[in-house]
């Protein structure tokens, strides 16, 4: 479950407006960057503690706390529990600093309003860095921005937002927890409080996404786990573990989702891993 993935930069990837370097979901051990890192550094908490010294400050990083490390920045951090889970990634591109700046991101410490969320994206790079293909590092880059956009959204220190991110708290995690069985809009609204039409107004404004749109890609993320990890699953398990009671619906979204079907993926990326 716990892995770490360094890819090779080619000249061609340095052309993209963004492109991965490494990422991993390990138990972090003491690393000290006394010249910083060649790349921008991301990291967050899953489980136990640790303590980054960044900036000329010490700061504990617990569940649901990041950290963002600008190239060249020095930096030290190390567990401050028996454990220390953590998902991390570095990354650069000819266009990251204009990206950056526009949503206003610096160096420095983040407390995620949705922590799972933000770790599934993770959990797509890990998939996909796997893969070895003349357009693995497209594909990795496109998610790569995805997740960027949501740090993006994570960080933002709007009012408004912060309101609303809380409030829709009880409704992600709902989703995080019980995506295995069959949910309803009217369901998700009354776990807050207010119509269902209010709720996919409100989820869009925050999420992009309608709540039914956020459970689906949930659903997809989960079913790539159990595909990969459970290989003697068969196809259809994975769908009514994720919450699908129908086969040919599964495949139709997953291809939908994934441009190939269940099984064709299970192949492809266990031959690779």
């Amino acid at each position: 479950m716990r892995h770490s993935y360094f890819l090779t930069v080619t000249p061609r990837d340095e052309q993209l407006p963004v492109y991965l370097c490494t990422v991993g979901h390990v138990h972090q051990r003491p690393t000290q960057y006394p010249n910083g890192c060649p790349n921008y550094h991301w990291l967050h908490t899953i489980s136990g503690k640790g303590m980054v010294e960044l900036l000329g400050d010490l700061t504990p990083l617990p569940h649901g706390r990041g950290f963002l490390m600008y190239p060249g920045t020095p930096c030290n951090y190390w567990p401050t529990a028996d454990v220390w889970e953590v998902m991390w990634l570095t990354f650069n591109g000819k266009d990251i600093d204009r990206f950056l700046q526009a949503w206003g991101m610096t160096p420095g410490f983040i407390d995620l309003f949705d922590v799972q969320y933000l770790c599934s994206k993770i959990n797509d790079l890990l998939t996909r860095a796997a893969e070895q293909s003349d357009y693995t590092s497209a594909v990795l880059s496109g998610l790569l921005y995805s997740f960027l956009l949501e740090l993006g959204w994570q960080s933002s220190r709007e009012e408004r937002q912060v309101r609303q991110r809380k409030r829709l708290a009880p409704v992600t995690e709902h989703i995080h927890r019980r995506y295995s069985q069959p949910i309803s809009l009217d369901e998700l609204a009354n776990l807050i409080n207010i119509t269902p039409q209010h709720l996919c107004r409100m989820f869009r404004s925050v999420f992009g996404v309608t709540p039914i749109s956020y459970l689906t890609t949930y659903r997809i993320i989960k079913s790539k786990e159990l595909l990969l990890h459970q290989p003697d699953l068969t196809v259809e398990e994975v769908a009514n573990r994720v919450g699908f009671s129908s086969l040919s619906y599964f495949c139709t979204i997953f291809r939908r989702y994934e441009k190939t079907t269940p099984a064709e993926f299970r192949r492809a990326n266990l031959r690779n891993i």
